[in-house]
């Protein structure tokens, strides 16, 4: 069956001359069309909003590691995380993983053992200070973990920085 609309006059016509059939398979096909893009804008929309969403998940991570940064030497468990954004401690745990890659105690592992070679490049402190300032509960725990990390102990690290350090001034 050949549907064709004319210009002027708006009518439909055929080649077969059922005009009943015609109109109902227009009809039918511009229901089609409809639906389609009553789809499309209702994906897009979705999109938008789970975009939003996404938005708002990576704005909450944001927060929560910059949180983590500025405590590193008190308690940082998801429980006080949770606490501190008002969401539940298995959301946080499952969204931090799916959006950072790694858990939420491991980054805070990370996070700690970089301020301490940070701490220990710039020879500020004893390794007993240090790793209170970054929150290791014990000093031996924290050197087990940072040799586990970085390959040396806090005290070789801390011996080879210095020796960079006079290497670059002379």
């Amino acid at each position: 069956m050949d549907i064709f609309l004319t210009g002027g006059t708006g009518c439909i016509g055929s080649k077969t001359g059922d005009d009943d059939v015609i109109l109902n398979t227009v009809r039918v096909q511009l229901r089609g069309i409809e639906d389609d893009l009553r789809g499309q804008k209702l994906e897009e929309e979705y999109r938008c909003k789970d975009g939003l969403y996404e938005s708002s998940q990576r704005q909450l991570i944001n927060s929560i590691k910059n949180y983590v940064r500025s405590n590193l030497n008190g308690n940082l468990s998801l429980t006080v995380i949770s606490d501190q954004v008002f969401y539940n401690t298995s959301y946080i745990s499952r969204m931090f993983k799916r959006i950072e890659g790694i858990n939420f105690s491991e980054f805070v592992m990370l996070e700690r053992l970089n301020k301490a070679c940070d701490l220990l490049a710039c020879d500020s402190g004893t390794i007993n200070q240090i790793s209170l300032a970054v929150g290791f509960e014990s000093p031996q725990y924290f050197a087990t973990v940072f040799k586990k990390h970085t390959e040396c102990t806090p005290n070789q690290y801390k011996v080879n920085m210095r020796k960079c350090r006079q290497i670059k001034q002379k």
